[in-house]
C-alpha cells in the first residue's frame, strides 16, 4: 500500500510554520523570559506610555496603520503575517469593549462584548482568516469537523466566499 491520491488532486501551498516563542520581545528587541509574568517592557514608548511584548519579532503596528475604512478584522492586516488580497469576511471583529465598576474597592473590569460578532462568537474573527487565506492558496473545498458554533462560522463565511 503506497499512498493514494485523489486524480483531481493539486498541489497545495503549505504555509512555514515558525516555532514556538521561547521570549517574550519588545519593539527595541529586548527578550524577555515566557516563564516570568509581564504586561509591558522595562522601556517605554516615546510619549512615555508602557512598551507592548510580542511573541514574535514583528514589530506590531501603529494606529497609523490601521485602516480605518474597513469595519472589520481586516483594518489590522498590516499586523498579519501573510497578505490577502481578497478577505472573507462578515465584519468579524470591532466588537465594543465595555468598562464597568467591579468590587466595593473602586475597581474595573472590562467586557469584550463579542456577541457583536455576525454569529455571536469569538470564533469569527478566526474563520475569516483561515478561510480567507485558504481561498487565497487556491483552495477550493474545505471539511471540518464540528459539534457546535464553530462549524456555523465556516459554514458563513463558505457561502460567502465560495470556498
Amino acid at each position: 500500500g503506497g499512498r493514494r491520491t485523489r486524480p483531481d488532486a493539486r498541489p497545495v501551498s503549505v504555509l512555514s510554520m515558525t516555532p514556538p516563542p521561547v521570549s517574550y520581545v519588545d519593539r527595541l528587541g529586548t527578550t524577555y523570559p515566557l516563564n516570568s509574568p509581564r504586561w509591558c517592557a522595562d522601556a517605554a514608548e516615546a510619549d512615555g506610555s508602557p512598551m507592548p511584548l510580542m511573541l514574535t519579532d514583528r514589530t506590531g503596528i501603529t494606529r497609523s496603520q490601521i485602516d480605518a475604512s474597513v469595519r472589520s478584522l481586516w483594518r489590522y492586516s498590516a499586523s498579519f503575517p501573510l497578505e490577502c488580497a481578497s478577505p472573507i469576511s462578515l465584519g468579524e471583529g470591532c466588537t465594543p469593549l465595555v468598562r464597568r465598576p467591579f468590587g466595593s474597592g473602586g475597581g474595573e473590569v472590562h467586557f469584550k462584548c463579542e456577541w457583536f460578532n455576525p454569529t455571536c462568537s469569538f470564533k469569527d474573527r478566526g474563520a475569516s482568516v483561515m478561510l480567507s487565506l485558504l481561498r487565497q492558496q487556491g483552495v477550493t473545498h474545505v471539511l471540518e469537523a464540528s459539534s457546535g458554533n464553530g462549524g456555523v462560522k465556516e459554514v458563513s463565511r463558505r457561502c460567502l466566499g465560495s470556498v
